[in-house]
């Protein structure tokens, strides 16, 4: 049986509302003070740990304002509540919100982890990025229990409360829920008896984030079944989030490596009130000294991450030897000059991946096989950390943004690790550009051997033959143009053949298609980038031009820039080849009323190119 994760798209739709609420609550306006002391005790915007840190922020902005603070102060105490004697004077009714801190000798702490030297604390980061790695000294790692409490777990928080003593634990309870907002979340919750002892995982941060559920959230599982404090096989183990494959993939490699059951590991889809006859545990690192990556590369938790990278068994793609990772994809943190980068990559038989268009399973096995990663700093890293052996790793950075986690742990696990510092850019959020000859010295001493054979022996040229005719159909008007007054001519080569489109009737052929290359072979799990080069006249007054690869979802797209008229400019679409295609299209789409009329020339399907291009006059 597999690991039971609830609908990820549901738990991102539950924490939207709560995002959104905390927006019309704090930021869409200037509202009282009062109002937001309210919200803020009654949780809102209480389930993304930035989320609630930029709250705490402006209510301190607020107080500062109002006269209740110095600017140096702080209206939120230690324990993340708003402090009572500034609740008395803001909103008074809701004074008594807060529950007390649990007295000292009720927690006892057994240490799992003991202080030490890091032995990687040299590593040569830039300071911007040394988060981690700087540590001369590990703290001490525990695992805290207490017993007689009841526990409220939710998909995105837990506290540790005992109710009639008005206690709660700090240092077991990730958002300090006050006692109207656990009051109200409570009666909303399922209410579970258990004899099971109960081990906190979740924390602060999402576990939907990779890097953060197989470093911190993974490796304390490991290590209280290592520890021997408890019988691991009799406890239920507290997860949270929004998980997807990759956790379910991950924590069935965990129950094979210590003998667990599937059913041990608790997603909440809601929440939950667990009521235990045995003991709660946490650990030290979730709140009150928070370690990232791996208990900072601690050789036992590293180790942990070595024995389940074991239990996953991933297939291997041997065409994949070199990888360069886009984040082509990602919202942000983006190399603006990867069509550069990958002409050079390629040139050393580097393969492009986008991860995100490949199922779990299959992103593992692509990079199992891996020898020479290049990769901008990313979520996609924590993957290569279960990689069976040990590939060498350049990670691209931006300059201020970003940290030392995947530095870190691919020193500590035996990685050829170097990186690049790249350059902030405009146009994009986080984006930056990389000096590409600075890469291309990385791989050099990564591979001194030279540039390996292609992998395919098409990998360096287009694969349309450019001989080949576009078909012509009804629904694909494309006739070849010769050379006349008010024909443009060929931007490369005068031999180009030049192809004219017109948009036939929209209620006789509703789609947009004006022209093709069809059954063109492909290879699955490949990124390719289509492109041609289109001229719109000045009379054209249709609404886009597009290139398409075949009827595959989410491509990347350069459309035409309809306000460049009368001079050739390229359009291009990329995307990863599906499982189980063999031949595809490649298609022009004209969004425009019957006769809109363009050019084109210079089709083109390629591997391992980037998605843009540039415009040529006349």
């Amino acid at each position: 049986m597999a690991v039971r994760i609830p609908d990820a798209a549901v738990l991102q739709a539950t924490k939207r509302r709560d995002w959104e609420g905390a927006m019309q609550s704090f930021f869409a306006g200037r509202l009282p003070i009062s109002d937001m002391f309210a919200a803020y005790i009654r949780g809102v915007g209480m389930f993304d740990d930035f989320t609630r840190h930029t709250i705490r922020l402006k209510l301190n902005e607020l107080a500062v304002e109002a006269g209740l603070i110095e600017r140096s102060g702080s209206v939120i105490d230690a324990a993340a509540r708003l402090k009572p004697e500034y609740v008395q004077i803001v909103c008074p009714d809701l004074t008594d919100s807060f529950y007390e801190v649990v007295p000292p000798h009720l927690v006892t702490s057994q240490v799992v982890l003991a202080a030490s030297v890091n032995e990687h604390a040299g590593l040569e980061i830039p300071p911007t990025i040394n988060m981690v790695a700087k540590m001369a000294r590990r703290p001490p790692v525990r695992i805290d229990s207490a017993s007689g409490c009841e526990l409220f777990l939710h998909p995105f928080c837990y506290q540790m409360i005992w109710r009639e003593e008005n206690w709660f634990c700090p240092a077991a309870s990730n958002r300090s829920l006050s006692k109207p907002a656990l009051s109200t979340m409570i009666t909303q919750a399922e209410i579970r008896e258990t004899a099971h002892d109960l081990v906190i995982i979740q924390d602060r941060f999402p576990g939907g984030n990779f890097a953060h559920f197989l470093f911190d959230w993974v490796t304390r599982i490991g290590l209280i079944c290592e520890s021997g404090f408890i019988d691991s096989r009799r406890c239920t183990f507290l997860m949270g989030g929004t998980p997807g494959r990759f956790e379910q993939m991950v924590l069935e490699a965990v129950a094979a490596a210590f003998d667990l059951s599937d059913e041990q590991f608790l997603f909440p889809d809601r929440g939950v009130l667990l009521r235990g006859h045995g003991r709660v545990f946490w650990f030290s690192d979730q709140v009150e000294n928070y370690l990232h990556p791996a208990q900072v590369a601690h050789p036992q938790s590293v180790a942990l991450l070595r024995r389940i990278a074991h239990h996953l068994h991933p297939e291997t793609d041997f065409r994949f030897k070199r990888i360069y990772l886009s984040r082509m994809d990602a919202g942000r943190r983006r190399v603006t000059n990867e069509p550069e980068l990958f002409d050079a990559l390629r040139a050393f038989g580097f393969e492009a991946v986008v991860l995100s268009d490949h199922p779990v399973d299959r992103q593992l096995a692509l990079l199992a096989s891996a020898e020479i990663i290049v990769s901008p700093h990313g979520m996609g890293l924590a993957q290569v950390s279960l990689h069976p052996a040990t590939p060498a790793l350049i990670e691209l950075h931006h300059p201020s943004l970003g940290t030392d986690a995947y530095a870190l742990l691919a020193t500590a696990m035996g990685f050829t690790y170097g990186y690049v510092l790249g350059e902030a850019v405009g146009g994009g959020y986080d984006d930056f550009a990389v000096p590409v000859d600075a890469v291309v010295a990385g791989v050099e001493r990564l591979a001194p051997g030279g540039p390996p054979r292609p992998v395919m022996a098409q990998a360096n040229r287009s694969l349309v033959d450019p001989a080949r005719p576009l078909t012509a159909n009804p629904q694909v008007s494309a006739q070849p143009v010769t050379a006349e007054n008010g024909v443009p001519r060929a931007p490369f080569n005068a031999a180009d053949s030049i192809w004219c489109h017109v948009r036939a009737d929209s209620d006789a052929t509703p789609d947009s298609n004006v022209g093709a290359i069809t059954h063109i072979s492909m290879d699955e799990g490949r990124f390719y980038t289509a492109s041609c080069w289109v001229w719109i006249p000045a009379a054209f007054n249709g609404s886009s031009i597009d290139l398409h690869i075949g009827e595959w979802p989410n491509q990347w797209q350069r459309s035409a820039d309809l306000a460049v008229r009368e001079q050739w400019q390229q359009i291009s679409a990329g995307k990863t080849c599906p499982p189980g295609v063999e031949h595809c299209n490649v298609v022009l789409r004209v969004a425009s009323p019957e006769g809109g009329r363009i050019y084109s020339t210079h089709w083109e399907l390629e591997t391992n190119v980037g998605c843009r291009g540039r415009a040529v006059g006349a």
